[in-house]
């Protein structure tokens, strides 16, 4: 099994805090990473360090490019 396709989306989710006689913005943030195998198998994972976008192309320019032909199942592979 190999890995044939790394994406990654930016996830950004505004919110807004309300209190007693204020109100105050906010929002959450993180990256949907998935790698997809020459198997049809999909895998899943949600980073959520801030800078989204940042993450993502991260994901999408080195990390991703990187891994790609590795057998996912190779955990200590991957992560050196």
């Amino acid at each position: 099994m190999k890995i044939t396709r790394v994406t990654a989306t930016p996830v950004h989710v505004p919110l807004n805090i309300r209190m007693v006689g204020a109100a105050r913005p906010a929002a959450l943030g993180g990256c949907l990473v998935e790698v997809e195998t020459d198997t049809g198998l999909i895998g899943h994972g949600f980073t959520s360090i801030t800078e989204e976008t940042v993450i993502a192309h991260i994901i999408k320019q080195v990390a991703g490019p990187a891994i790609i032909g590795d057998d996912p199942l190779a955990h200590e592979r991957i992560w050196d």
